[in-house]
This record gives structure tokens, C-alpha cells and sequence, in this order.
């Protein structure tokens, strides 16, 4: 097994004309004697490069105040103890017996709001064990040797490193689910690495959080979390996420109060490219045509058309409707934010554009399908459903009615 050295972190506040580099040298050295690597944090003053050179050691700055797995609560091991403890919350928590001897040891992942214990196992030096619960808890690990508890630590990120990583390229779980990241990072202040598939949309709205990308190496955690569905519901999921709103899903795995929140995103904004009204449907999908006919979308097309709209087809396939400006498969994400941002209104199932014109404020007539509609957000939209209708043979057909959404397209209008 590979050795793991404990890590410190000396905290250091010294006054502006006051600072003693003999002194914490000293301090370092003494510390470095008994194994550990060692960091200097401090709010106030950095130490020269020359002196982390010489020393051999890390410079933490504010935001990166990072308590490492390893210095957890090893002052509870009697002085005798021929073992170490690892403890992490990396996805859950982890719990690493390092060192030789047939000692069984019994380890205890408590839910420290409930007082149940949620795990325990008895393992042997040489060995881990992990809670399988995989969303935020406020845990108590413990472990006992003899009964006697040698071992305790309360879960706590603040100041910490976490790591969170969407398990989804989606942009329509991505907008759902970053809003939470950003409450998390505020009740808990930790020093939090995100990674999402659209780091560009967020990087210049949150500084505060480092992003990283897709499957990027991050060290010195001591908590991370992965937020996507899951087909282990039972461990990776507080609740069904096919029956609760798609935002919730993050709420659950980060152990915040879900309400519905829209994310701040960036983009390189342009000029208004078309000057007259216009709106932005998306009608590309088998699923689409599935439940408003192709001749139902041309009905309300040129019904927008007699109005005076425009009507701009966003998304990756052609649609094959007359008097549509048809843009799909040819802009960039960026190109698509700026049509939809000066759009009256959007038309379409649930999709990345259904959620993107709702994180833009842009009103949403959202056209039902075979998907729940618990999941998908409640302001800003009008939801429009599918008839029943007897077909000749006999079976039933559900569709959507034309008439229907434009009675939903004349409310939008009359408010605005």
C-alpha cells in the first residue's frame, strides 16, 4: 500500500512590522520531524518565495484554505498506536486503517442530525470501508477498538476543499442543477472546484468558485460530490429523481432547501440581429412531431406570420416548415443565447432551449409529451397538453391542438 504522510496547515496572523521567520521556522521543522507535510495559510501576509523554496512548503492563500484528509482527529489514537486514520467524504465517507497488526476495529458512519447509524463495519489495519449514502450529510465517523472509541471526527466543510462534478453533458441539467452549487459554496463557505460541461457560461459570473473541466484531476479534497441520476436510487438519491422537479435533484445531493432558482450565465453579447418581433420554436424532434402534427407547427407558423412575427427554428435538425427563418444546425451556443435573448416568446418541448430561454426570462410555452411536467420548471411558462382522440381503426391518438397554443400565444401577448 502506498504511504500517505499527513498534511498541516499552520495558520499565521502576524502584524504588518512583527513577522518572525525564525520562529516559524522552527515551528515548521518541528512539525516536518514528526512526519507531516506541512502549509502556511494566512490572510495577511505571504511568505517570500525564497522562504517556500527553502522550506519546502505550500503557500495557502484565502481561498484556498484547505484541511487535508489526513490531519482529521488522529489526537484521539492512544500514543502507543501503531496505525493511522484516513478519513475523507470524498462521495461518501471513507474510512482507511493504515499500518500493520490483526486488531479488528469497528468503524460507525452516524447521521449526526438524526443520531441513526446509517453503516458500520469491522475492518482490519491494511483496510477501508465506506458509508454507501452518497448525498450531503451531516456525518459523525467513528471508530472503536475494544469498545473503547479511539477515533472521532464531525463533518464540516467549512474553509475546506470540495469537489463537485455534474455526471451530465446536458446544458438543460446543467442550468437546473448549478444554482445549488452557488447556495452550498454560501451556507457552508468552503473553498469549492466545479466541474460541468459549460464552464464558459459561469466562469465570469461566480470568480469565487474554481472551475475545471471534465474529468480533471483534483487533489487535497476532503469532500467531493457527483450530481447526474443515477439508476442506484437508493444510495445516490434522497428522492425519485424522475418525480420531483429536476432542480431538486442537486438540492438533495447538497442538503439545501429546493426552491425554484434561475443561474446567472455569460455570454458575449451582440447587437439585436433582427430588428422587428420575432419568437423561437423548436420543432425538430420525432417526439415533437409525435404530439403537434408537422402540419399542426405550420398552422401556428403562419399564424405568427399574420401577425407580423418572424419565426426563427433553433436547435440541430431542419424542420421543414414554410415561412421560418430556419437557423438550426448553424449557430453556436453563444449565436443561440443572443436570438433567444431578444425573442417574445419560445415554442417547444422540454429541451437545453426550453430551460436556456427560461434562464434568459424569456416566456416559455412548453408542449407536453411523455415526460412528467414535475420535473420541469414553474415560472415563466405556459404548459400546453395533448388531446385524446379516436382514430377511424379504433385506437386512440394523443396530439396537441394548434388552437390551444395560440390561445397560450395570445395570453403571452396581451401581457406584454
Amino acid at each position: 500500500m502506498e504511504e500517505r504522510r499527513k498534511i498541516i496547515t499552520i495558520e499565521y496572523f502576524p502584524d504588518k512590522d512583527s513577522v518572525d521567520l525564525s520562529t516559524l521556522e522552527r515551528e515548521i521543522s518541528a512539525f516536518r520531524e514528526k512526519g507531516f507535510i506541512v502549509n502556511i495559510f494566512s490572510d495577511c501576509w505571504q511568505p517570500p518565495n525564497d522562504f517556500i523554496e527553502q522550506q519546502e512548503i505550500d503557500y495557502l492563500p484565502p481561498a484556498l484554505l484547505v484541511t487535508a484528509e489526513a490531519e482529521l482527529d488522529n489526537h484521539s489514537l492512544p500514543e502507543s498506536a501503531e496505525i493511522e486514520i484516513i478519513c475523507d467524504f470524498i462521495l461518501s465517507p471513507h474510512i482507511e486503517i493504515i499500518g500493520s497488526g490483526e486488531q479488528d476495529y469497528l468503524v460507525k458512519f452516524t447521521d449526526n442530525q438524526t443520531g441513526e447509524t446509517l453503516d458500520e463495519a469491522v475492518i482490519k489495519p491494511g483496510f477501508w470501508v465506506n458509508a454507501d449514502r452518497k448525498w450531503f450529510t451531516e456525518w459523525k465517523v467513528a471508530v472503536f477498538l475494544a469498545e473503547q472509541r479511539i477515533f472521532e471526527h464531525f463533518f464540516s466543510v467549512r474553509k475546506k476543499k470540495v469537489f463537485i462534478s455534474f455526471q451530465s453533458k446536458s446544458l438543460k441539467n446543467t442550468l437546473a442543477w448549478f444554482p445549488f452549487l452557488v447556495k452550498f459554496k454560501e451556507k457552508h463557505d468552503c473553498y469549492l472546484v466545479v466541474s460541468t460541461s459549460f464552464n464558459n457560461l459561469f466562469q465570469n459570473k461566480y470568480p469565487e468558485i474554481d472551475f475545471v473541466e471534465p474529468d480533471a484531476d483534483v487533489t487535497n479534497l476532503y469532500a467531493a460530490y457527483e450530481i447526474g441520476i443515477f439508476s442506484e436510487a437508493e444510495k445516490r438519491h434522497k428522492n425519485d429523481p424522475h418525480l420531483i422537479p429536476l432542480q431538486q435533484v442537486a438540492a438533495d445531493y447538497l442538503g439545501i432547501e429546493y426552491s425554484e432558482i434561475k443561474p446567472e450565465i455569460f455570454w458575449e453579447e451582440q447587437d439585436r440581429i433582427i430588428s422587428g418581433n420575432y419568437v423561437c420554436i423548436f420543432a425538430e424532434s420525432e417526439e415533437s412531431f409525435k404530439f403537434l402534427s408537422k402540419k399542426g407547427w405550420q398552422e401556428i407558423v403562419d399564424e405568427l406570420n399574420k401577425t407580423g412575427f418572424r419565426v426563427i427554428v433553433l436547435g440541430k435538425e431542419k424542420s421543414r416548415l414554410r415561412g421560418v427563418e430556419d437557423l438550426a444546425g448553424e449557430l453556436s451556443l453563444n449565436e443561440t443565447i443572443n436570438y433567444l435573448h431578444f425573442s417574445r416568446f419560445f415554442i417547444g418541448q422540454s429541451s437545453d432551449l426550453s430551460w436556456l430561454a427560461w434562464t434568459l426570462n424569456v416566456p416559455v410555452i412548453l408542449l407536453a409529451g411523455l415526460k412528467s411536467l414535475a420535473t420541469e420548471f414553474q415560472q415563466g411558462v405556459r404548459v400546453v397538453k395533448p388531446e385524446t382522440k379516436k382514430l377511424r381503426s379504433g385506437k386512440n391518438k394523443r396530439e396537441i391542438n394548434p388552437k390551444d397554443i395560440w390561445q397560450v400565444i395570445l395570453y403571452f401577448l396581451a401581457q406584454n
